[in-house]
């Protein structure tokens, strides 16, 4: 009777070890290695603007500059000119410039500008005119020209030498009276042949590389990553100009007032956009587009902190209220997001650190690569940035390199305590569409 209970209770010792180890194996063999998760551009230093706008490779305190716009923030909201754009309202959201082609009735003015500037916002002129140029070329608020807005849209090839020629023309006028402020013009996303040869043209020919890209129609796709997705797109903008030029990325805050268009994002979509553009190379962040009379005669809704059913009577879409709480939950995510990436700026701008890590995966994405990840340092400190490009929930596993002694890892911006590391190791799980921050420190 003992020996068979000896015998019994070894066969089941045995059985409950052999499922355990089992169950281990299985759990670590069901993640699969995702090289392409790793960003690796920028080791050398990140092309950006400082604050006359220069091009510099090295993150300077108090000299460099990310741009975060908003696109036709205009003097005002109406046609008639009496509601002046909360321009306060701008700056307390994070925004520090606007890009606008300022087609309110009085145009470009000095009040304006000056406007513009009591607020600590810089201008980025769309479509500038010499008059304009020769006017503000040296007012403080000044940041940029953007001489054409998406000259590759129509897809009339046969129309692209005379537009490579209106803009030399331009260059040309704009130098005679600003030395300084880059010169450059919007793409649209369309990098697929036979667009593919004009559009790398266009990236390499200002002092920015500029596109916008708007992913978001009437449903949710199953990722950001396509032929022309925003990967895609910025990973391009910087490749063909040899990470050597600020690479502005358009992103898509607003929606067209058709069933099978544009929509509007959701706010986790639009967090998810701008950090898939910066952690694939953008160095500045321009919202498309802030709601007033000129966006809603177009037939599009953008982002306001104090929407209306309408800015000018009889003029332009009416926003309903459901339209009016979106507007104003999509405006209170970019802000939170502006205030994000002025936290993140010195790691944002500064060289792509070359320690090593690697990327597991485990769930049923859409996508080869659907986690997407950048490792910056500055000043003694790691900032792993990481986002879900796929509309599906992944479990991550992070293997730093033995060598770093990563000692804790948190997660920024989310209510939760830091992560369990073991031997250099963590777990983590993405939402559709999530973004997680991490920071650690290593010896």
């Amino acid at each position: 009777m003992v020996m068979t209970t000896r015998c019994s209770n070894t066969i089941i010792f045995i059985t409950i070890l052999t499922v355990c180890a089992a169950c281990a194996y299985c759990q670590n063999t069901s993640y699969k290695y995702s090289p392409d998760a790793k960003q690796t551009i920028y080791l050398s230093g990140v092309p950006h603007i400082d604050t006359t706008g220069k091009t510099i490779t090295e993150y300077r305190t108090g000299k460099s500059f990310f741009p975060i716009l908003l696109y036709h923030a205009t003097d005002f909201l109406d046609a008639a000119e009496t509601i002046p754009t909360p321009f306060d309202k701008l700056r307390k959201a994070g925004f520090n410039g606007v890009h606008t082609t300022a087609f309110t009735k009085s145009g470009m003015t000095r009040a304006y500008m000056d406007r513009l500037h009591k607020y600590g916002l810089r201008m980025v002129k769309c479509v500038a005119e010499e008059k304009e140029v020769k006017q503000f070329a040296k007012h403080p608020a000044m940041l940029a020209w953007d001489v054409i807005d998406e000259p590759d849209s129509l897809g009339d090839f046969d129309q692209y030498p005379s537009r490579f020629g209106y803009y030399n023309k331009h260059l040309k006028m704009i130098r005679d009276y600003d030395k300084i402020h880059p010169v450059f013009v919007n793409n649209v996303a369309w990098i697929l042949d036979p667009n593919l040869v004009w559009w790398t043209k266009w990236q390499q020919t200002g002092d920015i590389a500029c596109h916008d890209n708007y992913p978001r129609g009437p449903t949710t796709p199953d990722s950001w990553s396509k032929n022309i997705g925003i990967p895609e797109s910025v990973s391009l903008a910087v490749k063909v100009t040899d990470e050597k030029k600020p690479v502005w990325f358009i992103a898509q805050a607003f929606s067209e007032d058709k069933p099978n268009r544009w929509a509007m994002p959701t706010p986790v979509e639009l967090r998810s956009m701008v950090y898939t553009a910066i952690i694939h190379g953008a160095t500045a962040i321009d919202y498309f587009v802030m709601d007033n009379d000129i966006v809603r005669g177009a037939g599009l809704y953008g982002i306001s902190p104090e929407p209306r059913e309408q800015y000018t009577a009889g003029s332009g879409v009416t926003a309903d209220a459901a339209r009016l709480t979106q507007i104003k939950e999509l405006w209170d995510t970019a802000s939170t997001i502006n205030k994000e990436i002025k936290d993140l700026t010195p790691w944002i701008l500064s060289a792509t650190t070359s320690a090593d890590y690697h990327i597991y995966i485990r769930g049923e994405s859409k996508t080869a690569a659907p986690i997407r990840t950048i490792l910056k340092y500055w000043k003694g400190k790691y900032l792993l940035l990481a986002v879900n490009i796929d509309n599906a929930a992944i479990d991550t596993r992070v293997e730093f390199e033995s060598k770093l002694h990563v000692k804790s890892v948190e997660a920024m911006y989310e209510k939760r305590k830091n992560l369990t590391l073991t031997d250099s190791t963590f777990t983590d799980n993405f939402k559709p569409f999530e973004v997680h921050i991490y920071s650690f420190r290593a010896k």
